[in-house]
This record gives structure tokens, sequence and C-alpha cells, in this order.
């Protein structure tokens, strides 16, 4: 992996960065420090060049603040992709998790997402995302929930194959995301924003021309005559112009939401949307996202940081010195009002689209990091048939050191019983199909050697919750989702997995629920896997010997300990654990 070598590079920077910074600073001391020595010098004895020194004093104060500026930005960015690389490190490295785990789209009702571990702490999600703005995370959740066509899957296989080399340009649009830190409230602010209108009448804007031009006259009369009269006329025109910005603050404040950070949020939207412009890209869905930011020539990234400006510039309504020197004198916050209007009235149908290429563009490079971070994944070939096939199929969120893979081919039989002693490994083995099926179906790499799939829709029931606030069982809970997932099965081809079902009832009901379950799966021609530690389940496949087998995972009992090898083999497990383990702790 490159994440050293990387981290290295920036702490590096960072230091050097630091190093010029405080520099900096310094030298911005030394000349507050000179500029009070002149001035000092000034007042005792008036002096031309002193006065030149004033001048050049402040000059090279400007300078330097604004070089100050650019190394503290260029020391921010050096640090987050510092950490960015500290992250993935320990993420790799199994430290922690540093990344936002989508709890928020937790959905118990969902046929897979919640029974998959798709959203929460150690969850699909999780493992994926790299999502810096709020939306770019609701596209990645959304785009887990449901699978997509054969052609959209293998558009985004493409763009993914593409991206996940580009390391510099992924980490670079993910530091600036964070950097800017976008937010649910910053996103539909600026959607609604965008979706108002607003403008100020020719009128009002014509008197602030007119008192200007008034106000310049009033102060060229009064500097050369000194007379009141004029002194009153200048008050009185500072006092129209304060009154026509009083008139119209309440629609100025609007404008800012109350958001601090807003023109910021904005400002590195655009600095992300300059990234991808400088970028040539060969895959179609990237080129696509391209297009999208560069139509008409309007260049998506300029326009955002000129809407940034333009907010930051408003913003200062808020400071009473802006307001008395720049308001005061020529309207300035009302002519920065009617440039935002204008900006608005120019791109407002604009604004959404931007946002969803940064989106999009997150979501691929969640998958592409992936990718980059597994590179034994492998893309799955897309089928037009139903048809599942896998090869060294492993969970994908199991190390590599301790993943156990296996083979599974639902070409010869659509339909597995699956059984196998307690911690043997059926649970997992579901899941890692689920979960790769979830990734085979949005366009990204799975854990697995070689595959061949259709793009069936999941449908699982592994883990049903009941409900209190519902009075409802957990027996009632696990038939409303055997319920909801026998109504899908006639909408597409199915794959359905099953773990151990109607555990809230006797012995003989579960049994012959189960083998309803079953024939209601071989008659919709379902494929997918049913675990259970019934091994009298097993016997249907008398019945059904071209579409069910049985499968099973064993344990050993070596020197007095269970022994869990994790493979998969053919029939009916024959070992059982739950008897010797109770013995082994004393529990019989």
């Amino acid at each position: 992996m490159k994440y050293q070598d990387l981290l290295n590079q920036y702490d590096s920077q960072v230091k050097e960065l630091t190093r010029q910074y405080n520099i900096i600073s310094r030298y911005r001391l030394a000349v507050v420090g000179l500029f009070i020595f002149l001035l000092v010098s000034l007042l005792k004895v008036g002096s031309n060049a002193l006065w030149l020194g004033l001048f050049l004093s402040v000059v090279l104060f400007i300078w330097l603040l604004k070089k100050h500026q650019k190394i503290a930005q260029n020391k921010l960015m050096a640090e987050t992709l510092r950490r960015i690389n500290k992250d993935e490190i320990d993420f790799l490295s199994e430290i922690h998790i540093p990344f936002e785990d989508g709890v928020e789209f937790v959905d118990p009702q969902h046929v897979y997402s919640y029974d998959l571990d798709v959203f929460g702490r150690h969850s699909l999600f999780q493992y994926l995302n790299r999502t810096t703005t709020y939306r770019g995370k609701v596209l990645l959740a959304e785009s887990l929930k449901k699978a997509l066509r054969k052609p959209e899957i293998l558009i985004n296989q493409e763009a993914v194959d593409e991206l996940s080399p580009a390391i510099t340009l992924r980490q670079k649009i993910r530091a600036l995301g964070l950097i800017g830190r976008d937010s649910k409230e910053h996103y539909n602010f600026l959607l609604r924003w965008s979706a108002e209108t607003g403008s100020l009448s020719k009128t009002l804007m014509f008197a602030t021309y007119f008192l200007r031009f008034l106000l310049l006259v009033a102060m060229v009369f009064f500097a050369v005559t000194g007379t009141v009269i004029w002194l009153n006329a200048v008050t009185l025109i500072y006092i129209a112009n304060i009154v026509l910005l009083g008139s119209h603050l309440k629609e100025m404040k609007a404008q800012l939401s109350g958001l601090e950070t807003l023109d910021s949020v904005i400002k590195h939207y655009g600095l992300m949307l300059d990234e991808l412009k400088f970028s040539q890209f060969k895959a179609s869905k990237l080129r696509e996202l391209n297009d999208k930011i560069n139509e008409d020539n309007i260049l998506a990234g300029d326009r955002l940081k000129s809407l940034a400006i333009l907010l930051n510039q408003l913003d200062s309504v808020y400071n009473g010195v802006a307001v008395m020197l720049f308001s005061g004198t020529f309207c300035y916050h009302l002519h920065v009002l009617r440039r935002l209007y204008q900006w608005r009235a120019q791109n407002a149908d604009r604004i959404e689209i931007w946002l969803e290429v940064i989106a999009e563009f997150e979501k691929l490079s969640s998958f592409s990091n992936l990718k980059y971070n597994n590179p034994e994944f492998i893309f799955p070939e897309i089928s037009d048939k139903a048809e599942l096939r896998f090869e060294e199929l492993g969970h994908p969120l199991v190390s590599s050191p301790v993943r156990v893979c296996n083979d599974i081919d639902f070409n010869k039989h659509r339909f597995v019983i699956l059984t196998g002693s307690n911690m043997s490994g059926k649970s997992t083995f579901l899941r890692s199909i689920g979960v790769n099926m979830v990734l085979a179906g949005v366009g990204s790499v799975i854990c697995s050697r070689s595959a061949k799939l259709f793009p069936f829709q999941v449908l699982v029931s592994m883990r049903v919750a009941d409900s209190l606030a519902e009075n409802e069982s957990y027996f009632y809970a696990e038939v409303k989702r055997l319920k909801q997932i026998t109504d899908q099965l006639k909408n597409a081809h199915s794959l359905v997995l099953l773990d151990e079902i109607l555990r809230g009832t006797n012995s003989d009901d579960k049994r012959n629920g189960t083998l309803e379950v079953i024939r209601r799966m071989v008659r919709e021609e379902a494929y997918g896997i049913i675990a259970t530690h019934d091994l009298e389940i097993c016997k249907e496949t008398e019945n059904h010997p071209d579409t069910l087998c049985n499968k099973c995972f064993e344990v050993e009992i070596i020197n007095d300990e269970l022994y869990f090898d994790y493979k998969l083999r053919d029939g009916i497990c024959v070992n059982q654990s739950a008897t010797f383990l109770m013995k082994k702790t004393g529990i019989i």
C-alpha cells in the first residue's frame, strides 16, 4: 500500500509549511513594529520619506497577510491529507474505523440491509464510506439498498476501475470536502435558496447610484469650501444610505440562513469541482460527470466560488464597522445583494446538478477505495440470465488473514438446505453471499476469486426484531418478514437467504412451516439458501432432486476442543456442538 509513503510525504510538508508560517508571523510582527515606529517619528518630525515608509509598510503588511493566508491554506490541506492516510493505515491495521457508520440509515423493515449489517457500527457502509458531503453520504446509502441493472453495473465497474489507482485525485477531493465541512443543513438550505426568487427594483438601484453621486459632489464641495452646509449634506446622504440598507436588512439576513460556514462549504464545493474539471477521464460515467460541470462553457467550480465570495461579502452586514464604512457611503451591501440575485437567476437551475456530480463522484470513489485496499477482489461477470456462481467467496469485511473462502454454484441446484452446528459458519456464509451480491449490484468489486451472477433482488430473513411499540411478538415479526419476501418473489429474479426461520414456535410447527416455505421457493423458482438445525428438513431434497441440495459446515472435537474449519461441504452435517459445550462449561 502507498498510504505510509503518502503519510510521510504529507508529514514533511506540514513541518515545512509550519516553519514558513512561523517565519511569516515574525515578519508581520516586525512590519507592525516598523509601522508604529514610522508613525511615531512622523508625528514628531514631518517628512515625505516617512510618509513613503508608512505607505510601503502597509503594502508589505498586506502582501505578507496574503502570503500567510496562502501558507495557512496549504498547511491545512497537507494536515488533512496526512489525516486521510493515517485513517486508512489505522483502518487496514484494524486499530479503529474512523469513518461514519451510517447508523441513521438503519431500517429493520428493509428486505436485506438490516439483516446483512449494511448500516451501523462495523457495517458495510462504514467500511466503504469515504464521502464528505451530505448528499454523497445519502447517495452511497441509497445505492446499497437496491441493485442496478446490468448496463448500469457495467458502467459503474468501468468508472471504479479507472478511479481506483487515481489515489491522489480521490484523496485531494476528499480533503477539500473534509475542510469544507458540509452538512444536511447546508445542503437543504442551498437547494431551498436556489428555488426562491428575488430582485431589487430598478428604482432602488438608481437611488443608490444617485446618492453615491450626490455624496461625492457634497464631499468635494466640503473639501473645497469647508462650509457647514456641505457637511450637513454629506451627513444627510450618509443617513439616507443607512436607511436604505435598513429597509432591506431582513432580506439580506434571509440569504445567509444563519449558517456561519455556508460560504466556506460552497467554496469547497467549487474547489472539488475544479479538481474534476482538470481531470481527463476515459470511463463514460466519469466523462458524463465532467460534461455536467462544463456544460455550455459554464465552469461550475468558478461559479460556485463566486457565489461563496458574494455570500462572504454579504455576511459583513453583521459587522458594524463594515456597515458604517461601506454601506453608509456607497450602499455596498445592497449592490452585493443585487449581484447575489443575479447569480441565482443565472445559475439556480444548475446547483442541484453540480452537487449531484460531487455526490456521484464520492460514491464511486468509495467503491474505488475498496478496490484499492483489496487488490485481490474482482469484478464479477454480470449475466443476462438467472445464474449464480462464486469461486473462493469470502466476507469482504473479514480481514484476509482469518477469512475462509468457499465455492458455491447455484446453477446445478437453485436452492440449498444448509446445516451445521452453532458457530460453524452458517450465518457468516449467508452474509458473505448477501454482502457480495449487494456490492456486485452497485458495480463494485467483490470478495471472490471469480464469479458470474445475475443482479438478483436480494431478500433476507436472518435478524428479525420484535416491536414493543407496535405490540408485536418476535414470531409475528418474522412471519411479516416472510410475507414481505414471498410477495416480492414474482416481481423479479430473487436470491433468498433464510437463517433458522420460525424460531418463535414449537418444533413441529416450525418444521412444517419451514418445509412449506421451501416448497414455495421451489414453485417460485427462487435461488437461495435456508440454514436450519432440523435435519429432518434435509429430506425434502428427495422430493425436488433437480432443485434442492444439502450442504453443511462441520465441527470436529480434537484434544477435547471444538475445531471449526468453516469449509462448505456437500451433504448433511453429522457432528453437533451444543451438548459438548454445555458439558465443557459445567452446565450439564
